[in-house]
Formats: structure tokens, C-alpha cells, sequence
């Protein structure tokens, strides 16, 4: 949520990640993909902020990510080592506005090569004022 968190420790991480759990969402967020026969996708999204004051100072982004990447690291300290990263963030689209109406709707094609990926969306709503999420949601794609 934008805030520094030290103290890494796994019962302080739980509490924290179960006290963010049990507030209200301020935001109702949707995403579908839906491939065509061409092998196109598209991703649907739509957000809309549960009270109407949150419309006016917030950001919608989505993101595409991708799992299962392999580096080779050739020089400094992991030299020779072979590094595994998930979630890495392929595409960013944002920000956003949501309109006068409360909501935001947006339709995105992407390449078919997305389909066979080990990967996934996420739309999120940020407050632009102080960087908090407000709510974010994920959908992993099938292939």
C-alpha cells in the first residue's frame, strides 16, 4: 500500500497481510479474457470506486505479467548463477482516469502469444494523492 514495511519477520508479515484483508474494499474491479478463434485475446476490465469521492483522485493501471522466466547472470556477485523470477511485469497500461459516471471500461487486445504464456493480468486502483491500493485483482490465463 505504498507504505514502508520493516521487520520482515513471518508472524508481523502475517498480521499485517490478515489486518489488510479484513478492510472494506473501496473498489469493485472485473477482468475476462476471452480468445477469439484467430487466437486473439481480449481482456476486459472495468473498476469503479464504492464511494463517488474516491473517483477524483485515483488511478487505474493493469498489468501483464509473466512467471517462470530464467536469467543467466554473467558478471558481479551471482556470476554463473541461474535466477528464477515470477510475476515479472511484461506490460503496464495506466493511468486511468475513472469518469464522472464512477466507473472505468476498457477493452485490450493482445497478441496471441499471450494465450500459451505462464501468465496473467492485474488491474489495480491506486489513490494518486498518497500511492495507497485501494484494491487489485488478478487473473491468471489459461492456455
Amino acid at each position: 500500500n505504498g507504505r514502508d514495511f520493516k521487520g520482515w519477520d513471518n508472524s508481523r508479515l502475517t498480521s499485517a497481510v490478515e489486518a489488510q484483508q479484513k478492510l472494506a474494499s473501496r473498489a469493485n474491479l472485473k477482468l475476462d479474457a476471452v480468445a477469439d478463434a484467430s487466437g486473439n485475446v481480449t481482456l476486459k476490465t472495468n473498476a469503479e470506486t464504492v464511494n463517488a469521492k474516491d473517483a477524483s483522485h485515483v488511478d487505474v493501471f493493469i498489468a501483464l505479467y509473466e512467471n517462470k522466466l530464467v536469467s543467466q547472470v554473467k558478471a558481479g556477485e551471482n556470476s554463473g548463477r541461474e535466477l528464477k523470477h515470477d510475476y515479472v511485469v511484461r506490460e503496464l497500461f495506466g493511468a486511468y482516469q475513472i469518469s464522472n459516471q464512477n466507473t472505468f471500461s476498457k477493452n485490450f487486445t493482445l497478441n496471441h502469444a499471450w494465450k500459451n504464456k505462464d501468465a496473467g493480468a492485474v488491474i489495480f486502483v491506486q489513490d494518486s494523492n498518497n500511492g495507497e491500493i485501494l484494491q487489485s485483482l488478478a487473473l491468471k490465463f489459461c492456455s
